[in-house]
């Protein structure tokens, strides 16, 4: 799912509030405020997996606990004896 050299070269359009300017990564990226802290652009790779204030994590914590049971079933079933944190890394691309 994940391609090398894919996810990790394009990033956010535009800053997203709660990652951290990095001047090498977001040296383009303009700020409409410059008395505030830049917010930084991540890649797609990282906005999602980075495991504080990422995608993935905001997908699964909003998940009705319901939905996540009916998923935790199907991907069990279908993949064997898979680990619950592979589990949640199919279910939450759904």
């Amino acid at each position: 799912m994940l391609r090398a050299g894919f996810y990790d070269h394009y990033r956010a359009e535009h800053p997203v509030a709660g990652w951290t300017y990095d001047p090498a990564r977001d040296f383009e990226a303009e700020y409409q405020n410059p008395d505030t802290q830049p917010a930084g652009r991540p890649t797609c790779k990282d906005w999602w997996a980075e495991p504080q204030i990422g995608l993935r994590k905001k997908v699964l914590d909003g998940s009705d606990p319901k939905w996540w049971e009916r998923a935790w079933n199907f991907v069990s079933k279908k993949w064997n004896d898979i680990p619950e944190e592979k589990a949640a890394d199919k279910a939450s691309r759904w």
